[in-house]
């Protein structure tokens, strides 16, 4: 029988078992519950995950990529729950959290022309996020970048 990992979407054979429990992916190692005839867990044959979608191309990068979102999404759960929740407890003073909040939300507003761009993949990138990094302090080079990362040059 034929499977497909949930994590890494790398095809692998399954042969002779007979309970179908969690089975490891040969490329990632990851535990995937499959049934027979299905190539996971509940969907029909040939259809394709959510993590087969966000996942470019398989194998190890593909897993490693997976865990780094899953890492950065532990991160800011943490940043968005966790320490409001000890500062609200009083085991943080609120003037020491306050500097990484606003740090936390303005950076990525500042490079939000260039982030537009990356999700884009715009032919300009790297020239998108100079303009924005040496002048998206003054009004006018964020709004340029901005409306140039907006354009319709993209790969």
């Amino acid at each position: 029988m034929d499977a497909t990992c949930l994590i890494c979407a790398v095809p692998f054979r399954i042969e002779g078992v007979a309970d179908m429990g969690p089975l490891d992916c040969p490329a990632c190692g990851t535990p995937n519950s499959v049934a027979p005839g299905r190539s996971e867990a509940g969907a029909a044959p040939g259809a394709r995950s959510s993590a087969k979608r966000s996942v470019a191309s398989g194998g190890r990068s593909a897993a490693l990529a997976v865990r780094w979102r899953m890492i950065a999404w532990s991160v800011a759960l943490l940043l968005m729950v966790g320490i409001p929740v000890l500062v609200w407890a009083g085991h943080l003073p609120v003037d020491s959290v306050a500097p990484v909040y606003l740090t936390l939300a303005a950076v990525p507003l500042y490079f939000f022309p260039t982030v537009i761009a990356g999700v884009r993949k715009h032919r300009e990138l790297f020239a998108i996020f100079v303009l924005n990094a040496f002048l998206g302090w003054t009004y006018v080079g964020w709004v340029l970048a901005l409306v140039w990362a907006s354009l319709s040059k993209v790969r």
